[in-house]
């Protein structure tokens, strides 16, 4: 069975060996963590991880939001966002790009939960997808006739 790979993206060097080191010792592939969006969209380019575990403050001009909208335009590799700032609108983003959110400081098993979570979220929406392939995307209406919706007598 193919380990799970995991990037991590985050500008903090302990904070990133930290989870480098924690994701490693639950049995993830993990790479050295990358420090800014920026780099992290132009090494995506050779990999293809299962997950992506990023900080939502980065080095560089794109924050972990802004590097999450670049990912998607290319890839559905799932995010986890990690953030010492857990308020309403930190939880607004994360959730309208579809990713975890795990505030900090937090320990391996909550990182694994959500990166579980995630990949377990993917695979479920792929099977979603190939389920429903052959089925029309929305039922066609029936002819409106006048102010009247035309009915066919089927016996």
């Amino acid at each position: 069975m193919k380990k799970t790979t995991v990037l991590v993206a985050e500008d903090d060097s302990l904070a990133a060996l930290d989870v480098v080191e924690g994701l490693r010792s639950l049995g993830y592939t993990v790479p050295d963590a990358i420090t800014s969006g920026e780099a992290l969209c132009a090494g995506l380019k050779g990999l293809s991880p299962d997950a992506i575990v990023m900080d939502v403050h980065l080095s560089g001009t794109l924050d972990g939001f802004s590097t999450a909208i670049e990912i998607r335009r290319s890839s559905d590799i799932q995010i986890i966002f990690l953030s010492g700032v857990f308020d309403e609108d930190c939880r607004r983003k994360s959730l309208s790009l579809g990713c975890e959110l795990v505030q900090k400081p937090f320990d391996e098993i909550t990182v694994d939960t959500a990166i579980q979570k995630a990949i377990q979220s993917k695979g479920s929406n792929a099977r979603l997808s190939a389920c429903s392939a052959g089925f029309p995307s929305a039922v066609t209406p029936p002819p409106v006739q006048g102010n009247s919706i035309a009915l066919s007598e089927k016996h």
